[in-house]
């Protein structure tokens, strides 16, 4: 795997829903791809990245999703990152996984504050979790969320 595959990161479904659609800059179609189960935005009004994951998600989709995330952080100076995984289904996903990911993310060295909002199934908010602390535990400042409000409120912090 190149470095520049690792660079990818998490989820995607209704950034309308999280950001404002006006300030949206979008950013993510790939070539070959008519729709992706995720969407990376930035948002200039709230000066936050937004990211929305859905089901199916295979594990090449969330390190694509990472590699666009850490693209608009450093062009647009970002650290906040809203990440929504209310649609997202992770039982095709492995603990082991779920530990990569989040050390991946890490290890990029592009500081950010990431609320991740959790999804309904209680396996995928395990996993999930089980990932953002991982990135906790690398120096990530990365929280947990039932409610998109509540997450949004964290970052503005």
């Amino acid at each position: 795997m190149t470095d520049e595959n690792q660079f990818r990161f998490i989820q995607a479904c209704s950034v309308s829903s999280i950001l404002s659609e006006q300030h949206l800059l979008h950013v993510g179609q790939q070539e070959g791809k008519t729709s992706m189960p995720y969407s990376v935005s930035f948002d200039e009004k709230m000066g936050i990245i937004g990211v929305a994951v859905s089901s199916p998600c295979e594990k090449q989709d969330h390190y694509d999703a990472m590699n666009r995330t850490l693209e608009l952080c450093r062009e647009h100076a970002c650290s906040r990152i809203l990440v929504d995984l209310r649609h997202l289904n992770t039982k095709q996903f492995t603990v082991t996984g779920c530990y990569h990911f989040g050390r991946t993310l890490a290890e990029q060295g592009v500081p950010c504050k990431i609320a991740h909002v959790l999804p309904d199934d209680g396996k995928s908010k395990e996993k999930v979790t089980f990932t953002s602390l991982v990135q906790m535990n690398r120096g990530v400042a990365s929280c947990v969320f039932e409610t998109m409000e509540d997450a949004r409120e964290w970052l503005q912090l």
